[in-house]
C-alpha cells in the first residue's frame, strides 16, 4: 500500500520575514522586494548625480574671477556654475584646495574683500537643461553639498534652494535664485544654521511635479550683511542632486568624464593651456582666403556663440607661416557639432596646414543657458 503525505502550502516570503535574523529595516526591504527593479531603486544603483562638476574639478574659463555677476548678469566661473550678486559690490569666485575633506581636491570659494560695505547677498547656482530636468518629473529630489566658511564670514548661516518651473516656452538660467522670466515657479528654501570653518554636509529635499520643465539648485548668503572683514567667504564642493528623500554618498566621476560633460555647454581652444595647435585643418579656397573645419569634441547644447581673440599663424603652409585673421562670421556654417571658419591672410595656391596659436590666441564656444 502506498502512503501519501499532504503538506499545506507555505508562503516562503512571509516565513523569511518572520525568521529571526540579524537584518536591518533596509535588509528586510531587500528581502521583500519582488523584482530586480525594486531592489535597484532601494540601493540607488547606477548614476545618481544630476549636477555637472559637483566636485569643482573643471575650470575651463580660469580659476579666479573678480567682481562677477553684479546685478544678476551671467557670471559663469567653474564649469556649469553661475555666481551673481544683488546690485554691485565685490563678488569674487576662485578655486581653492578642499583641505581636510577626504575624497575632494577642489572647492569653489565665494568671497568679498575686506572693507566691502555692500550688504547684498551672493548666490552660486546651477540650472539643469530641459533634457535632464525631465528625468526628475514626479519625484522627490535631494540636493546635498559640503560647505565651510572663513573665520570672518558674516551671517552664520547659508541658504539653499531647490527650484523648478513648468513653463514650456523658456529654457533659461537663474537670476539670483529665481528663473529669469519663467512662469509657474516654485521651490523649497532651507536655512542652514551655524555654518563654521569645518566642513559639514547640508541637504534640501523637495518634490518636483510631473509637468516640470527645468530644475535648479542654488546656495546663497543672507541679505543686509555688515561690512566685510578679512576671510569673509564660504566654500562649497561635493554638490549633488539626486532622486529620493535621502542624500547618498557623493558620486565621483573621473575628471575626463566630467570635462566631456561640461564641454556640451562650453569649451575653449587656447594656447594658454599649453597646446601649440588648434585642431583646425585649413585649405586654400579662392584668392586670399582659406577655409577651416573644426568638429566639436562633443555635441553642444545649442549652436554656440563663438568668440575669437588673439593672433594666429599657419604651420605647414608654403608662405612662411603667415599670421592670419579668423573671422567671426565663419560663413554661417556653425551647428551643434561643427563649424567652418574663414581665414584672411597672405596665401598662395599651394598653402594648407594646421592653425597655430600665437599671442594669446583663443576661441571660445559658449552654449550655456
Amino acid at each position: 500500500m502506498v502512503s501519501r503525505v499532504k503538506r499545506n502550502s507555505q508562503n516562503l516570503r512571509e516565513n523569511l520575514y518572520n525568521v529571526e535574523k540579524p537584518s536591518s529595516i533596509a535588509g528586510e526591504a531587500m528581502l521583500r522586494a519582488e523584482t530586480p527593479e525594486e531592489q535597484f531603486k532601494l540601493i540607488n544603483a547606477g548614476r545618481r548625480n544630476f549636477l555637472y562638476n559637483g566636485a569643482m574639478q573643471v575650470w575651463q574659463r580660469g580659476t579666479s574671477f573678480n567682481n562677477i555677476g553684479g546685478g544678476g548678469v551671467a557670471g559663469y566661473n567653474a564649469d556649469r556654475w553661475n555666481a551673481t550678486r544683488y546690485a554691485s559690490g565685490e563678488n569674487d569666485i576662485g578655486r581653492e584646495n578642499a583641505n581636510d575633506l577626504d575624497g575632494f581636491q577642489y572647492c569653489l570659494r565665494s568671497a568679498r574683500g575686506g572693507g566691502d560695505t555692500t550688504t547684498t547677498a551672493r548666490f552660486v547656482s546651477q540650472v539643469l537643461d530641459k533634457k535632464d530636468s525631465y528625468q526628475l518629473a514626479g519625484q522627490f529630489v535631494t540636493f546635498s553639498f559640503y560647505a565651510r566658511t572663513g573665520a570672518g564670514f558674516n551671517g552664520h548661516q547659508l541658504n539653499s534652494m531647490v527650484r523648478y518651473h513648468t513653463d514650456s516656452s523658456v529654457e533659461e538660467r537663474l537670476y539670483y535664485n529665481n528663473f529669469i522670466s519663467a512662469a509657474n515657479q516654485n521651490g523649497n528654501e532651507e536655512v542652514h544654521k551655524e555654518v563654521s570653518t569645518g566642513w559639514k554636509r547640508y541637504t534640501n529635499t523637495h518634490y518636483i511635479p510631473s509637468n516640470v520643465q527645468q530644475v535648479s539648485v542654488s546656495i546663497n548668503t543672507e541679505q543686509n550683511l555688515i561690512a566685510a572683514v578679512s576671510a569673509d567667504y564660504f566654500e562649497i564642493t561635493g554638490c549633488q542632486l539626486e532622486i529620493g528623500k535621502v542624500a547618498t554618498p557623493f558620486e565621483h566621476r573621473s575628471y575626463t568624464e566630467e570635462l566631456a560633460l561640461c564641454k556640451h555647454f562650453y569649451h575653449v581652444l587656447s594656447g594658454d593651456n599649453g597646446d601649440l595647435y588648434a585642431p583646425i585643418n585649413f585649405w586654400m579656397e579662392g584668392t586670399g582666403a582659406m577655409k577651416g573645419a573644426y568638429a566639436y569634441p562633443v555635441e553642444m547644447r545649442v549652436e554656440p556663440t563663438i568668440t575669437v581673440s588673439g593672433t594666429w599663424t599657419i604651420d605647414g603652409g608654403t608662405s612662411g607661416n603667415p599670421s592670419v585673421t579668423l573671422l567671426n562670421n565663419h560663413q554661417n556654417t556653425a551647428g551643434k557639432t561643427s563649424v567652418r571658419f574663414e581665414f584672411l591672410g597672405s596665401f598662395d595656391a599651394r598653402d594648407g596646414g594646421v592653425l597655430s596659436y600665437a599671442s594669446g590666441g583663443k576661441i571660445t564656444f559658449d552654449a550655456e543657458l
